[in-house]
């Protein structure tokens, strides 16, 4: 996914076009953001958006195990080393919160909460976080999908143009760490999957690279029904492990 690489279909002018717009729009975002957050350090809007946000689907330990699986195809494309997984937190678009443990989340009739997260240390050194949230319906799904994806309810969020995948909505936001974070998020049916990525820091003989939002949507392509033409690959090496669950 680096700059210098051959160039492919998913490289083509329309998509350079955005993604050269995406990293000038992130340099202006790093630029705003110095200026300092609220105390709180969070958008003023985000309360009423996490207020309104729907309840999954409840579900057994099979269709909890279907809905990690769709992730697995982000993480095998990023690469590394898995640090953390479970069930997620219900806010966790906007808190960072850790997951859960799955014997942790555990209900009282032997069911979960279908809220399911990965996160990873790539084998490029960043952040990668995936989840899918799946609801008993489409219109609840696209609540979420809708409250989740909008930059005012993020500190300090803006929202970027993705050319892929289809229907992606991607923002750039200031997390609870007061790290620069891409978010990447796609509604399929009933399910609202996030792929979300804060870049490592580059060596000082790195060559150049995409920006996080770049490495978002290319991860995000990776997941099922995500649509994209040709979907970018990230390089292996040697003796990396795929994510395991």
């Amino acid at each position: 996914m680096r700059m210098s690489a051959p160039r492919t279909d998913w490289m083509q002018t329309p998509v350079r076009l955005v993604g050269l717009l995406f990293c000038l729009g992130v340099l202006v975002f790093a630029l705003v953001a110095k200026g300092g957050g609220n105390a709180a350090g969070s958008s003023p809007d985000r309360d009423a958006c996490v207020a309104g946000m729907p309840s999954v689907q409840t579900v057994g330990l099979n269709e909890l195990v279907k809905l990690r699986a769709t992730l697995r195809g982000v993480m095998a494309s990023a690469g590394g080393r898995r640090y953390e997984g479970g069930i997620a937190a219900p806010a966790a678009f906007w808190t960072d919160a850790s997951p859960q443990g799955v014997a942790a989340a555990r209900e009282a009739h032997g069911t979960w909460p279908a809220r399911y997260e990965i996160r990873q240390w790539s084998q490029a050194g960043d952040d990668v976080v995936a989840d899918a949230f799946r609801f008993r319906s489409h219109a609840q799904a696209r609540a979420l999908f809708d409250a989740a994806s909008v930059a005012r309810c993020h500190r300090r969020g803006f929202a970027m143009p993705v050319a892929s995948p289809p229907q992606t909505r991607a923002l750039v936001w200031l997390n609870p760490d007061a790290a620069v974070q891409a978010d990447a998020f796609l509604l399929r049916g009933a399910t609202v999957y996030r792929v979300a990525v804060v870049r490592g820091r580059p060596s000082p003989r790195s060559a150049p690279r995409l920006g996080a939002g770049g490495v978002a949507n290319g991860l995000a392509c990776q997941l099922p029904g995500a649509g994209c033409v040709a979907a970018p690959k990230t390089p292996r090496t040697r003796g990396a492990s795929a994510a395991g669950d």
